[in-house]
């Protein structure tokens, strides 16, 4: 092989691994929210030992039309057909998964982080941020229209390797409704890192006292951990 011709092949075998690296985030993602199995179809008939992990990055590719009980009949929620970041097509439970939202139904106050690059640290140089739901019902009434809606909506971090961080934001269910007050970007612990910190407020249903709650996240080895809440 010519020396040119050697070394455009090198460049572009470069720019194939590292776009590779860079998930493209868009309708058709999904963050798992903690460990998930990965089923053969949209029932929990079927045994499973496909597991992933909290944080892993799935594309959707299909959902089933009706919510669908979970395992302890308490909340309904969809099937999602996935592809998995290893190449794997299988069915992951509403429940554990959170997906992208679309503009008009995003909260107000997560608006101005959705679909943006976060400068941060320790994995997060170069992060996608970005919007993402879990969505169904409590399970009270045959006839979903019944039920309550439950609702969690998340700001999700995705690094360039395909990994997800998330923090908690505005939620929903027959429990009460919390939402986001303010969410801050600076360097809260003095370790001249940018942290994330968030107010939530919580309303219960039941017409008890209201909390307010104040959390701050550190950036560490690629994921957010939670250094206060009060």
């Amino acid at each position: 092989m010519k020396k040119a011709a050697y070394t455009g092949a090198v460049m572009m075998w470069w720019v194939v691994l590292l776009s590779a690296q860079v998930p493209v985030i868009g309708t058709h993602s999904a963050a798992a929210l903690n460990e998930v199995n990965l089923y053969s179809d949209s029932t929990h008939f079927v045994y499973s030992n496909q597991l992933y992990p909290e944080g892993t990055l799935f594309e959707i590719l299909d959902e089933t039309v009706l919510l669908h009980e979970d395992e302890n009949q308490k909340q309904k929620f969809k099937w999602y057909q996935v592809r998995t970041p290893d190449g794997k097509v299988g069915w992951v439970y509403g429940d554990g998964v959170a997906r992208y939202v679309e503009t008009p139904g995003l909260p107000d106050a997560l608006r101005p982080y959705h679909n943006t690059t976060l400068a941060l640290d320790n994995g997060f140089e170069e992060a996608t941020a970005w919007v993402a739901a879990i969505k169904g019902r409590d399970n009270f009434h045959a006839e979903d229209y019944l039920n309550p809606k439950y609702a969690e909506y998340y700001l999700v971090l995705t690094t360039t390797r395909g990994h997800c961080a998330f923090v908690q934001a505005n939620g929903e269910s027959v429990r009460g409704v919390t939402s986001l007050r303010q969410l801050r970007i600076a360097d809260f612990t003095g370790d001249s890192i940018d942290d994330i910190a968030v107010v939530r407020h919580t309303d219960p249903a039941e017409g008890g006292a209201a909390n307010r709650t104040l959390e701050i996240y550190s950036t560490q080895a690629g994921t957010l951990l939670k250094v206060l809440e009060e």
